[in-house]
């Protein structure tokens, strides 16, 4: 009978701690939205499954939250607080973490959330085993507390299954046809587009979604520009090599992009058409040879 009527009164105060939260309206944020998130069973140590971002008007309804106290919790559980910023979740296999506006936050995060947090599950060093996220504001992941006023919970809502294999690409040369100065009149102008196929092979099937994105290597694209930088090989000046998909349209870095061909009940191979060309970066360009190079990242939902 003592443990029952200690298990009583343990329950008695865990209602006492939680009535205000209810009272004051918190807000409750559930990552993922029940769907159903599905991921390669060979992904590495430390590749991301899946984002989601919320913004300071879903979190506070304000265009800026003002956080005085964070609490982090493993498995969202409210009796297992850590410091972070990585958190157990309850899918083996799977921890998560979240950025505000770019700073990945730990226990002793205060200040202001301005433009976007991302809450981002990734594969951890533990054997990966399908599962359910614990979800709900009783088994909240992340708890956002302002100075005064409403406190903002995160949960994680959805299922994990996996999908033995991947997709693979193998390396590829795209070679342009040679150009002169005065096809280049101008800084921003192109010449010399050349088709090639983007080719992702041997899909698997049962993903929701596959995507691609896209890395400069050796130095920085600017966003919205699918200009690549040259490589150090590179002995002309003036220009660059610029990469459009098959609408004409520059690719950004880092964007994931769907392969929409894709079909989840069948799996296949695809190609994705994309052009390169010439184009100018400075007013003055100088002849000599011209490389560049990307690197192509694929995703799986």
């Amino acid at each position: 009978m003592k443990i029952k009527n200690t298990l009583y009164q343990t329950l008695a105060l865990v209602l006492i701690l939680f009535i205000p939260c209810s009272a004051s309206m918190a807000k409750s944020i559930s990552a993922f939205g029940g769907r159903d998130i599905v991921v390669p069973s060979t992904l590495p140590t430390g590749a991301i499954v899946a984002r989601y971002n919320f913004t300071p008007m879903q979190a506070c309804d304000k265009p800026t939250c003002k956080i005085d106290h964070v609490k982090l919790s493993n498995k969202g559980s409210i009796w297992s607080s850590v410091s972070g910023p990585d958190l157990e979740t309850t899918v083996p296999g799977l921890s998560v973490r979240m950025l505000i506006d770019g700073v990945a936050l730990t226990s002793s995060f205060k200040g202001t959330f301005s433009q976007t947090a991302e809450v981002q599950v990734f594969r951890n060093n533990l054997p990966l085993s399908e599962g359910r996220f614990s979800d709900g504001v009783f088994n909240s992941y992340f708890y956002l507390a302002p100075p005064f006023g409403d406190a903002t919970f995160v949960d994680l809502s959805g299922k994990v299954t996996t999908v033995s294999g991947t997709c693979w690409s193998s390396n590829q040369t795209v070679k342009l046809s040679p150009t002169t100065s005065a096809q280049l009149p101008g800084v921003g102008m192109t010449t010399g587009a050349t088709p090639f196929n983007l080719v992702i092979n041997d899909c698997p099937q049962g993903f929701n979604r596959i995507g691609y994105s896209i890395q400069p290597v050796g130095g920085i694209m600017v966003g919205g520009s699918g200009t690549l930088p040259l490589l150090a090989g590179s002995s002309a000046t003036g220009l660059a090599i610029r990469i459009v998909d098959a609408s004409g349209i520059p690719l950004n870095p880092g964007v994931s992009l769907p392969v929409n061909e894709y079909n989840k009940n069948t799996g296949g191979s695809y190609k994705i058409p994309m052009s390169a060309s010439y184009i100018q970066t400075s007013e003055k360009v100088t002849p000599g040879s011209v490389q560049a190079a990307m690197v192509v990242f694929l995703d799986y939902q």
